[in-house]
């Protein structure tokens, strides 16, 4: 039984770091698209279409990513999520 619990808890460790770095790579991602700074100067809630739309690159962002990450960043409270 203990060897089981001692498993387990080996196996939550591992998930935290595994978690931890997909945190780590989101909030990286969010700040190279330079995503809070957008935010900002629009000065108010903006659509994920909007957010796209505004990231200075040369190539239009995969919408499907760009919703995982701000997703991900929204459910660790970083950024909230307006319903309109």
């Amino acid at each position: 039984m203990e060897s089981n619990e001692a498993s387990l808890r080996d196996q939550e460790e591992i998930w935290k770091y595994m978690l931890n770095h997909a945190d780590s790579m989101a909030i990286k991602c969010a700040v190279e698209l330079r995503i809070p700074d957008i935010i900002n100067s629009h000065g108010g809630p903006m659509s994920l279409a909007q957010i796209a739309a505004a990231i200075p690159d040369t190539s239009s962002p995969d919408i499907s990513c760009l919703t995982r990450i701000m997703r991900l960043l929204v459910h660790r409270n970083i950024f909230t999520a307006h319903q309109s």
